[in-house]
């Protein structure tokens, strides 16, 4: 269980891979020169990871934006799309707008719901899910599969899914702040949120998340006030302060975690 729990960690799907052509032959995929004369506008190429696909966004004679794999389009055009990336899978994904609205399409089918605005595409290690970060009636929440967290938050750095993909984590603020109210910050508006559920201790600041291999644990780095940070698992904060801590790890197959600190001040 665990060495199958380690590859999907690793985005490895072994039974995909024994599919692959592995001679070393040439062989012609697509001739990209032919799609830079049909199109006004080809963006940046993308591989999938068998190498058997090339894609790229690209620009039609509408003024409109679809994708080209291996010479074919979508039947799809948007007004825009970005962040073109393959999943381990071999899905095609890509961030696109329509009529102003956000959302995510996916070999050419866009996700139900819309958005403000949508980034940060990623993964589950296993590339069974997708997920990225929307804003949405002026909140920000993660977006799974097209299901978004029931609740939304006031601001978002980063999120990370579980090695297994079975939970979602991010760092959020979870109390709207007065602009320019250094008070309000002070006391404390940043944590943890796991699967849309913030953790009830409020941090000055939150970064660098990590959950552990069975998906039980997440650490984090946290700032009480400006000359003292610490690591807080599961909420919990280690009994010593420092002046400065980096992105803690969990240890493979563990729940110990490790993080580069420093005691004395710069």
């Amino acid at each position: 269980m665990l060495d199958k729990l380690k590859k999907e960690r690793e985005g490895i799907n072994m039974s995909d891979v024994k599919t692959w052509d592995w001679d070393t032959r040439e062989k012609l995929v697509t001739n990209v020169n032919e799609w830079i004369m049909k199109f006004p506008q080809v963006h940046e190429f993308v591989v999938s990871e068998d190498g058997e696909k090339i894609a790229a966004v690209v620009k039609t004679e509408n003024e409109t934006y679809t994708v080209c794999v291996n010479g074919e389009t979508w039947e799809s055009e948007f007004d825009k799309a970005w962040s073109l990336k393959f999943a381990p899978d071999g899905r095609l994904v890509v961030i696109v707008s329509e009529m102003g609205e956000w959302t995510v399409a996916v070999d050419g089918q866009t996700w139900e719901d819309k958005f403000e605005y949508v980034w940060d595409l990623k993964f589950s290690p296993n590339g069974k899910k997708i997920g990225v970060k929307v804003r949405q009636g002026g909140l920000y929440k993660v977006c799974i599969d097209g299901q978004s967290w029931e609740n939304g938050f006031f601001d978002m750095r980063e999120f990370i899914f579980s090695p297994d993909g079975r939970k979602v984590a991010a760092t959020v603020q979870v109390e709207a702040m007065p602009e320019g109210d250094i008070f309000k910050f002070a006391e404390g508006l940043w944590t943890v949120a796991v699967d849309g559920k913030p953790w009830s201790k409020r941090f000055m600041n939150v970064w660098g998340i990590d959950f552990s291999f069975d998906a039980n644990l997440i650490a984090a780095e946290v700032r009480f006030d400006p000359e003292r940070y610490t690591i807080a698992i599961n909420e919990k904060t280690w009994p010593e302060t420092y002046s400065w801590v980096w992105a803690p790890v969990f240890k493979p197959n563990s729940t110990k975690v490790v993080a580069p600190v420093k005691k004395e001040k710069w």
